[in-house]
């Protein structure tokens, strides 16, 4: 049993440093975050995201494994609320819920109401590089 379990900390390490396993975290939104994150001229990931919507919950998988691959594993991605987030809905005149935002920086690079398809998100992420 010992030397499984060496072998899968040892197997999990070199996955690590082999860049195989990427781990894109989907942070709920915060202003100084994604402040810093414009300022250091990021590529990020708006997902104005509502509990209640049906297109919403069926993009979440796709978006945390597309998030997942090597090419992304630098884009900083915000989930926002919704009901909640008016003045950011303003500011980038999101008209509803699971509409995707792309942004290099503090510079819009491309929207997307209601993908939920890995290639369409992958589509849309690409344009922030």
């Amino acid at each position: 049993m010992k030397n499984l379990k060496s072998f899968m900390v040892l197997l999990i390490a070199q996955l690590l440093l082999a860049g195989v396993v990427f781990a894109s975290e989907i942070k709920t939104f915060n202003q100084e975050e994604f402040d810093e994150a414009k300022k250091s001229g990021d590529v990020i990931l708006l997902d104005f995201y509502a509990t209640w919507c049906p297109t919403c919950k069926k993009q979440q998988p796709i978006i945390k494994e597309v998030l997942s691959q090597e090419q992304f594993s630098s884009v900083v991605a915000f989930k926002v609320d919704y009901d909640s987030a008016t003045d950011l809905k303003a500011e980038y005149k999101i008209p509803r819920q699971s509409t995707l935002v792309v942004l290099k920086g503090d510079q819009e690079k491309g929207r997307s109401i209601a993908p939920t398809t890995k290639e369409a998100i992958t589509e849309l992420l690409n344009k922030g590089f």
